[in-house]
């Protein structure tokens, strides 16, 4: 069952998860529409680890990042993704620089980041390095249907 968390609170209710041992796996976007491919992704990461960790980029980042107001509010993008049942915590990513997303991402402390191949793909491979955890992709998405 998903749990929607705080991005403040994120490593302190991961620390259970962390002292038993469980892997980890980090799935990051804007999740519009939560469509057929993106579950292919959350179902991925189900598979590689052992806790599923969803980041739901806020209004304001996708205004900045990609120009336009979102469809869905991110409290609706937030609940979409935790209906799915595919994640443990999701939680709402707010606009952060560069080194406050490679701060966050420490937090977590992934073992995975589950993406797909996409414009994001090489910055993901740039971050793991630095995170010290692996990428795993998924080829082929299929974004032509929405699922909820």
């Amino acid at each position: 069952m998903s749990a929607l968390t705080d991005v403040s609170k994120i490593d302190s209710d991961l620390e259970e998860a962390k002292v038993q041992g469980h892997t980890i796996a980090f799935c990051d976007g804007s999740f519009e529409v939560v469509h057929k491919g993106h579950i292919q992704l959350f179902e991925k990461a189900r598979a590689v680890a052992d806790v599923v960790v969803i980041a739901v980029a806020s209004d304001e980042y996708i205004a900045t990042a990609k120009g336009h107001i979102p469809k869905y509010s991110i409290e609706q993008r937030l609940a979409r993704a935790m209906e799915t049942g595919l994640a443990d915590f999701v939680f709402a990513k707010p606009l952060l620089t560069q080194d406050e997303y490679i701060q966050l991402c420490k937090r977590i402390q992934p073992n995975y980041f589950v993406t797909g191949e996409d414009e994001t793909l090489e910055d993901r491979k740039k971050e793991a390095e630095i995170v010290r955890c692996e990428v795993v992709t998924i080829k082929n998405i299929d974004s032509s249907q929405n699922y909820l």
